[in-house]
């Protein structure tokens, strides 16, 4: 116990784990548990779309949402951290020093919707983009490959713009290996989610259906059967980080847009 718990003592006999502060700990990790903010690093900024429609949520309620779903993103990559708010809309979200490819990602973990799209993909794709164009309504996407001796290559793939279905309720998004080694993304739809996906799947089995997030193509598998359960999975050429951050962001999407207005050390 005092591995697992090694801070917490009865008053009474240091060398004995308190029962009562274990189960104040857990109740306490249940509600998110995170190393904290380091002793210094990077504070970014965020701030919320300030264009409101008519209807749409108090922006205290909003700005609630966001910390939360960043907060479960930022749990995920294990880091320190710390989110408080700025004021206006805004969150001050403390981080680790990190370097600049690890940044990168980073930003787009705080700034990604995490909108999962499902499209079509036009049946004369590949003649289309021999060609170099998309017929109205279509556009050219490009999907990363990779071939057989490992060079990369760009499958450039005519994709409706309008998807079929647009969902940001993912029950799960998690990384697994694939019998290649390289990490794939797997999740799993809300009921609602799973029955429109099957309902989309059982209508166009044969055609090759694209799956994009937040505006990337990352995959256009051809749907050989109906999918019943709402599961997919998510293929490309991931590195761990990566992945993990995609999944992350699937599984936590952002009700609005933020973007990074400001950044320094401290």
């Amino acid at each position: 116990m005092m591995r697992l718990f090694p801070r917490l003592r009865c008053r009474d006999n240091p060398g004995r784990v308190s029962v009562w502060a274990v189960l104040g700990s857990l109740v306490l990790c249940l509600g998110g548990c995170s190393p904290g903010a380091p002793s210094h690093g990077v504070g970014y900024v965020v701030a919320m779309d300030t264009n409101r429609p008519a209807g749409a949520p108090d922006p205290q309620d909003t700005l609630q949402v966001v910390r939360e779903a960043l907060r479960m993103r930022l749990d995920r990559l294990g880091m320190g951290f710390s989110i408080e708010p700025a004021g206006d809309g805004r969150l001050l979200i403390k981080l680790p020093v990190l370097k600049p490819d690890e940044a990168v990602r980073l930003r787009q973990t705080l700034t990604r919707g995490g909108v999962l799209e499902f499209r079509l993909v036009h049946g004369e794709s590949e003649s289309l983009t021999r060609d170099g164009v998309a017929p109205p309504d279509y556009e050219l996407l490009g999907l990363p490959s990779q071939r057989p001796g490992g060079a990369e290559r760009t499958e450039q793939v005519v994709v409706r713009k309008q998807s079929e279905m647009k969902w940001t309720r993912i029950m799960r998004a998690s990384v697994m290996r694939a019998p290649s080694g390289e990490p794939e993304i797997f999740f799993t739809l809300d009921p609602e989610g799973a029955a429109k996906f099957a309902a989309l799947t059982r209508a166009n089995v044969g055609r090759r259906l694209a799956i994009v997030v937040d505006g990337e193509l990352y995959s256009a598998p051809v749907i050989r059967s109906p999918i019943e359960g709402g599961a997919g999975q998510i293929t490309g050429h991931f590195d761990p980080d990566e992945a993990a951050g995609l999944a992350g962001v699937m599984e936590n999407p952002l009700p609005t847009p933020l973007r990074i207005v400001g950044e320094s050390p401290y």
